[in-house]
């Protein structure tokens, strides 16, 4: 047992020993480093000391006051972290790239904005296009409508199919205004027109596209100058907004045969037949029988 606790000592002994050899060391490098460092330039010197007056004046007090202000301003301006939120590229400084990035940004902005201003005056000239055409349009479109409320007493939208080729009134596939309901041309309300509307030049011919008789021809404020042809199994045809009436009442028709001519008369915003079909006194959509015939 003495062997033994002889043996113990002598090892805390030379722990010791080596423990205090290592420490001597570090003091002599340490020694050296601050003798060298004595020997540098004054500036080096007054930045250690600023450095360890920084260190000695940390304040961990007033640096969780710091992060508690970060938080803070994350919650009230949520728009820092918050895509949908963020601020716009007008809103951000200079400050937050360096030049490289802004002239990234400039040359990426320019190209966007070229991109931009190419697309906006391809949309410009479409929607010119579009503004020209609905204008040119409504340039050509009548007032003989009826009002909304009596409308379903005697029209309708039910397919027409007849067993007699048609032949279009006029030499022209321009429907300016379609069958149904509308906002009037004439007085921005909204009615029911009672036939289709067809653009065509001033003084085109109008022909009767079936056989039959001029029951009546006549001019009022609204119509214009019209005519009234009535042909077989119920079905009578109405043209209105005529320059001139070709046909007398009475006259028996021909298919094909021309009675009146285009013209802007009445409640009109330009040259054009307005077209009805009736059956048995019931407006029909003449689309039904013409786009018939095409097929």
């Amino acid at each position: 047992m003495s062997e033994f606790k002889k043996n113990e000592e002598a090892k805390k002994d030379d722990s010791f020993f080596f423990i205090t050899v290592i420490q001597c060391v570090l003091c002599v490098f340490f020694g050296v480093i601050l003798f060298f460092m004595s020997k540098g330039s004054g500036e080096t010197a007054q930045n250690l000391k600023a450095d360890f007056e920084n260190l000695m004046a940390y304040n961990i007090e007033d640096q969780n006051s710091n992060i508690l202000g970060q938080i803070s301003a994350y919650i009230k301006a949520p728009g820092s972290f918050l895509p949908a939120f963020a601020p716009s590229k007008e809103e951000t400084t200079a400050s937050d790239f360096d030049e490289t990035e802004s002239v990234e940004v400039t040359e990426e902005t320019t190209e966007s904005s070229r991109e931009e201003t190419s697309e906006s005056s391809t949309e410009e000239t479409t929607e010119e296009k579009a503004t020209e055409e609905t204008e040119a349009l409504t340039e050509n479109m009548g007032g003989e409508d009826i009002t909304v409320y009596s409308a379903a007493e005697n029209t309708s939208f039910a397919p027409v199919e007849t067993t007699c080729a048609i032949v279009a009134p006029v030499n022209s596939n321009k429907y300016t205004s379609a069958f149904g309901y509308r906002i009037n041309p004439i007085t921005g309300e909204k009615s029911f027109h009672t036939g289709l509307d067809i653009a065509a030049p001033q003084g085109s011919k109008i022909v009767s596209v079936y056989n039959g008789t001029v029951r009546k021809v006549g001019e009022d404020s609204r119509s214009g100058k019209y005519i009234f042809v009535t042909h077989s199994d119920g079905f009578e045809t109405f043209y209105c907004h005529c320059s001139k009436i070709l046909a007398e009442e009475g006259a028996v028709i021909r298919q094909g045969e021309t009675i009146a001519l285009v013209g802007s008369t009445g409640w009109s915003t330009g040259p054009h037949l307005h077209f009805e079909v009736r059956k048995e006194g019931i407006r029909l959509n003449p689309q039904w029988i013409l786009e018939e015939n095409d097929s």
